[in-house]
């Protein structure tokens, strides 16, 4: 019986090594198939990882020649942005300059035309010393007109009582005598408006002028 059985046993430790010869086998065939699967994945990473590496190279250089292009072009733009710069420089310099000058002229215009003023407002002031005196005298003339026709008056008065003839001729000379005096008056008054109305055409047309 024990001899059976070993017997028994032994057939099933050789089956049990058969099953595991061909498991064994089965194994070593997967894992080389795995491994050739493996390398296959290998080099077409590899491949792939060789690509990159290339279009990497290729993206580095067309990046350092953009960025060389843009430096370029940002030292280009700076130049020209200086050049602009100098050139509004030296434009507002010249507007600043002219600028200047007009300020200066226009002091000195603005001078001149006070001085004008000045000239004409002492002008003005002798005209009117002028028309005040002018004023006086004929007042004075006046003044002494009326006495002469009291005076008149007074020997046509005596000459009447004595001689009406003489009072007629007197009194015919007072009416010339008054006439004269109307006749002088107007004419000294229009004088006088002439005069005032020459000044304030003078007058007016200095100050457009200096407008």
């Amino acid at each position: 019986e024990k001899n059976s059985e070993c017997e028994t046993l032994k057939v099933r430790i050789e089956e049990r090594e058969k099953e595991i010869a061909v498991l064994r086998e089965e194994k070593e065939k997967e894992i080389a198939v795995l491994k050739e699967e493996r390398e296959k994945v290998i080099a077409e990473k590899n491949s792939e990882c060789e690509t990159l590496k290339v279009r990497i190279e290729e993206r580095e250089k067309e990046i350092a020649v953009l960025r060389e292009e843009k430096e370029k072009e940002i030292a280009v733009l700076k130049e020209e942005r200086e050049k602009v710069i100098a050139e509004k420089n030296s434009e507002c310099e010249v507007l600043r300059v002219g600028v200047e000058e007009r300020e200066k002229e226009i002091a000195v215009l603005e001078e001149e035309r006070e001085k004008e003023i000045s000239e004409k407002n002492s002008e003005c002031e002798i005209l009117r010393a002028s028309v005040e005196e002018r004023e006086k005298e004929i007042v004075v003339l006046k003044e002494e007109r009326e006495k002469e026709i009291a005076e008149k008056n007074s020997e046509c008065e005596i000459l009447r009582t004595s001689v009406e003839e003489k009072g007629k001729e007197i009194a015919t000379l007072k009416e010339e005598r008054e006439k004269e005096i109307g006749t002088l008056n107007k004419a000294r008054e229009k004088e006088i408006a002439s005069l005032k109305e020459e000044r304030e055409k003078e007058i007016a047309e200095k100050h457009s002028e200096c407008e």
